[in-house]
């Protein structure tokens, strides 16, 4: 692909070049002069006092040419533009003194020309004027000359080596790109810039000494120099273009001065070879994909700029002395990092910094450190011990989630706030230290923290996340102390193997989920004064047997799925029993409730198969539909005054109810209050008649059921039948002296 670009780049230059004679023949024809010297009809123009060459009548073969001094009677002060462009068999040229400037092309394609020597008097050599001189292996090049021009000695392909003196400030683009020949190079100590491709594909080029005096280096400048094994870059360099050493593939150590401010996108990338690089604190850009596949590259001293994917097989890393602040993203991904030495001067560490450094176990955070962004050492290994400095205000969300080797933590004083997931599957972390200036603690902070087997919590308001502790099975014993009043939502779900939970009485609220599938759980005293239990809070804790619970709002399933549960004890201060309060408790044998409940939710009892003995107190206004649903155990049932509404469906499934006392103030039985209850014989109304009922309350019921009730009036739904007994709603009432 390069070598057709090249041909295509010749196609055009030497269409340019035809166009440029027509165009210079216009315009110099009308003050052409001639004079005949050396046996050559010489054309020039004079201009101040000097003479400019313009062209020549060549004799055929001619091999050698002198240009003449004098003209005109005028010193010869220029080789004009194309003088000798294209002259095949021309091998060398002598150049007076008097000559200060070389013309754009005035040698192009003199393939033929072997030597070329620039006299002192030499100022300015123009674009492209030695270029495609490929007979050409020696240059000496005058000390006066300020500029080398584009393209100057471009494919001079036999060009052993050259000296550039200290008079040259600029060496432009692409100046000896493709000299494959050379094979030493001095560059003066007067020059301030290399433009890009100036030594590009220079492919026998072994050392390169850039000088201090230089300050840029342009793209692609040393492109494909794959046989340079030295580089030296000098103190003064400021910018390194992108591709300059791109394809360097021998070199092997690279040492840049602290002033370098940026390196360009993929400026070392295929340095194959490099294995030591030192980078100064001063740069602060380093491009997209600077070092990719520098596979050898094992050890570094680097600022702390942005890399990308560039350092993909570094192993050993200095962030450079004095650096400030470590760039996002800056070593994301490199994967065979296994050391990091971040200097004192660090106090910001950027988001992702060593993200996915997945063998990176050797490192610390030094005391200045202020900041820890997002993710900066996410899917890390990480080191055994880690301490958090006190100037972290707060650690970033995921900052260390997936360090799997981390075994302690210690936050030091001063950290508030401990981000999201923050050290999320830290499988390995066995203790954390929490100081008492922290005041919140992100969602999911240490969930899956599997090995985490003690926490110390701070005893004052702290915003616990969602799931900030979920599924840290290694936690044995746990204690919420006074001050933190509230359990964040699922805080603590799936701590399987907590054992030990003791709730302060300063705790008043407990989260939704916020011990969910805490199965080792076998005791729980809940503080007096708590306000609500949330939503699943208790759910699925397996080993519980006995819950006494004191005051506050029962939420949707709180106690769901409780299988060990045998006993519940619902105090004065207990308002409300929310929807699936205890739904699924199979073991549940008696559930007793104190004066004070007034609600007893839907399917609040569903499924407690166990259940023998229920007491509902006076307060109860209502209970909901499917509260009882398959309490199969179930014999008595007394529903006591107080009670207004029975509704649909409440003690569907009962099969082993036999006797129901309804208190006198019950008004309203909904539709399959009794559904299936297969062992229903009797039921009591204390009051003096019995309450509105749906036609369907006793569907499923044995046939030879009674109601009882204090008098019999006629109302609706009461029918005669033959024999002289009353009905209602399908089954036979009579009236109960032992109400009276």
């Amino acid at each position: 692909m390069k070598k057709s670009k090249e041909l295509t780049g010749e196609r055009v230059m030497k269409t340019r070049c035809c166009l440029s004679i027509l165009a210079a023949a216009a315009v110099w024809s009308a003050a052409q002069r001639s004079e005949a010297s050396d046996g050559i009809e010489w054309t020039y123009e004079i201009c101040n006092g000097a003479a400019m060459v313009t062209g020549g009548k060549f004799p055929p073969n001619k091999s050698e040419v002198v240009v003449p001094s004098f003209l005109g009677g005028c010193p010869v002060r220029g080789v004009g533009r194309l003088l000798f462009c294209g002259c095949g068999t021309l091998k060398r040229v002598g150049i007076p003194e008097s000559v200060v400037s070389i013309g754009d092309s005035s040698f192009y394609g003199c393939v033929g020309l072997m030597e070329v020597v620039l006299p002192s008097s030499v100022t300015n050599i123009g674009e492209f004027a030695f270029c495609e001189c490929r007979g050409i292996t020696n240059v000496v090049i005058g000390t006066n000359v300020t500029v080398i021009g584009r393209s100057a000695f471009d494919r001079c392909c036999r060009l052993a080596g050259v000296t550039i003196p200290d008079g040259v400030e600029r060496i432009e683009r692409c100046a000896f790109n493709g000299c494959r020949a050379m094979t030493n190079l001095v560059i003066g100590n007067g020059v301030k810039y290399i433009g890009g491709g100036a030594f590009e594909s220079c492919d026998r080029l072994t050392s390169v000494a850039i000088p201090d005096s230089v300050e840029e280096i342009g793209d692609c400048a040393f492109e494909g120099c794959t046989a340079m094994t030295n580089l030296v870059i000098g103190k003064s360099v400021k910018h390194i273009g992108s591709d300059a050493f791109r394809d360097c593939a021998a070199l092997t150590e690279l040492l840049l001065p602290g002033r370098v401010k940026k390196i360009g996108m993929q400026a070392f990338m295929g340095c194959k070879s490099l294995a030591n690089v030192e980078i100064g604190s001063g740069t602060t850009d380093i491009g997209l994909f600077a070092f990719l596949n520098c596979g050898s590259v094992r050890s570094a001293v680097l600022p702390g700029a942005s890399l990308g994917l560039s350092v993909d097989c570094l192993t050993n890393l200095v962030i450079s002395p004095g650096c400030r602040s470590i760039a996002n993203s800056a070593f994301k991904y490199a994967k065979s990092l296994r050391s990091v030495s971040i200097p004192d001067s660090v106090i910001c560490i950027g988001y992702s910094a060593f993200e996915r450094c997945e063998n990176l176990s050797d490192m610390a955070i030094p005391a200045g450190v202020m900041e820890i962004g997002e993710g900066a050492f996410r899917g890390c290994r990480g080191p055994k011990n880690l301490v958090i400095p006190g100037g972290v205000k707060r650690i970033g969300d995921r900052a260390f989630a997936g360090c799997e080797s981390i075994t302690s933590v210690v936050i030091e004083e001063g950290v508030t706030n401990v981000g999201e997931y923050a050290f999320r599957g830290c499988s390995g972390l066995r203790s954390v230290t929490i100081p008492d200036s922290v005041t919140c603690i992100g969602d999911a902070a240490f969930q899956e923290c599997s090995g985490l087997m003690a926490i110390e919590l701070p005893d004052h308001p702290v915003d616990i996340g969602q799931g900030a502790f979920a599924g840290c099975d290694g936690l044995t014993s746990l204690t919420i102390p006074s001050g933190m009043a509230v359990v964040g939502c699922g805080a603590f779900e799936r701590c399987r193997g907590l054992t030990s939970l003791t709730i302060s009485q300063g705790v008043t609220n407990i989260g939704k989920s916020a011990f969910i599938s805490c199965r080792g759980i076998v005791q729980l005293s809940l503080p007096p004064h708590i306000a609500e239990i949330g939503e699943l809070a208790f759910a699925g804790c397996d080993g519980l047997t006995d819950v006494t619970v004191p005051s506050g709002d029962i939420g949707k399933a709180a106690f769901e799925s409780c299988n060990s549960l045998t006993n519940v004890v619902i105090l004065s201060g207990v308002r409300k029993i929310g929807e699936s309060a205890f739904h699924g408790c199979r073991k549940l044998a008696k559930a007793t409730m104190c004066e004070g409940v007034e609600s007893i939710g839907t399917f609040a009892f569903e499924g407690c198969e166990s259940l023998m003995e229920i007491r509902i107190p006076t307060s109860v206004t209502d209970i909901w539909q499917y509260a009882f649903v398959g309490c199969k155990t179930l014999e008595e049932v007394n529903i006591p005054d107080g009670v207004r509404n029975v509704w649909h469906e409440a003690f569907v499934g009962c099969h082993g109810l036999k006797k129901v006392t309804v208190g006198r103030d019950v008004k309203f039985i909904a539709h399959k209050a009794f559904y299936a209850c297969i062992s229903l014989a009797d039921v009591y109304y204390r009051g003096r008649s019995c309450p509105d009922a749906c036609d369907d309350i006793y569907w499923n019921t044995p046939t030879n059921l009674v109601s009882h009730v204090r008098s019999l009036p006629v109302a609706v739904g009461l029918k005669r039948l033959f024999g002289g007994e009353m009905t209602w709603h399908g089954r036979k009432i009579v009236r109960d002296v032992g109400n009276e």
